[in-house]
């Protein structure tokens, strides 16, 4: 408490030391007064709403504060004024998700990835996890059972896709398939599902754009790169 009392006089008084209000921050949220991080969060929106980093953290404080509807407001907001970045459509659409707004979710997918067509999943020997909006938008498709849908409702969404389009979505359907066979993670229910459509997409790829890279091979044997390409 005397340490949050400090920082309270540091950051009153000194308004435009950042670093002590971003430590003011953390010690308020380890100290699990989320509603005290959402105000400060919402005073520096107020005083700079032309920067994207304050908007996106509110977004989050509001949902660890359990102001779902106010969090999705915030996220609306961000995505609409076109300062989204990947990592907010996966977010967002994860909050979608949890609170049962599943067509939602999958616009939010849809338009990230419309957004960033060239952020490509990490090859998983990578060491590091790369996740993307396609990933997002497989997984979501294969809970509802609707993993059969997923190259036409891509088009629907997306009419002229860019090659680097059908070339992520194919390898985000691939990678939980070698997953499933090469890890130590319990097997995925139905892997032959994720196979058949990362071989239409391909399919489709070599239709659309004849000279384009395909993949050859089996499913298991498609490599990547490490992701996070989405300039």
């Amino acid at each position: 408490q005397d340490a949050i009392a400090l920082y309270r006089q540091l950051v009153n008084r000194y308004t435009d030391q950042q670093t002590a209000r971003a430590e003011f921050i953390e010690l308020l949220r380890l100290a699990g007064r989320q509603a005290e991080v959402v105000a400060l969060y919402q005073e520096q929106v107020q005083a700079n709403s032309s920067q994207s980093r304050p908007t996106w953290e509110l977004a989050r404080a509001l949902v660890a504060n359990g102001q779902i509807q106010e969090a999705i407001a915030v996220y609306d907001q961000i995505l609409s004024q076109d300062r989204g970045q990947p990592i907010i459509y996966m977010e967002f659409g994860a909050l979608l998700e949890r609170n049962q707004q599943f067509d939602r979710a999958l616009q939010i997918y849809l338009k990230g990835i419309q957004a960033f067509p060239r952020d490509t999943t990490s090859y998983p020997l990578c060491h590091g996890f790369h996740r993307t909006a396609y990933d997002s938008l497989v997984s979501l498709l294969a809970r509802q059972n609707r993993l059969g849908q997923i190259l036409p409702i891509l088009e629907q969404s997306f009419p002229n896709p860019p090659e680097a389009a059908y070339t992520s979505l194919a390898l985000s359907l691939a990678y939980p398939y070698r997953l499933s066979r090469t890890s130590t993670r319990p097997p995925l229910n139905q892997p032959e599902q994720y196979r058949v459509q990362a071989e239409a997409v391909n399919q489709r790829l070599r239709e659309r754009y004849p000279e384009a890279e395909v993949w050859e091979g089996e499913v298991e044997t498609w490599q990547g790169g490490c992701g996070g390409d989405y300039y």
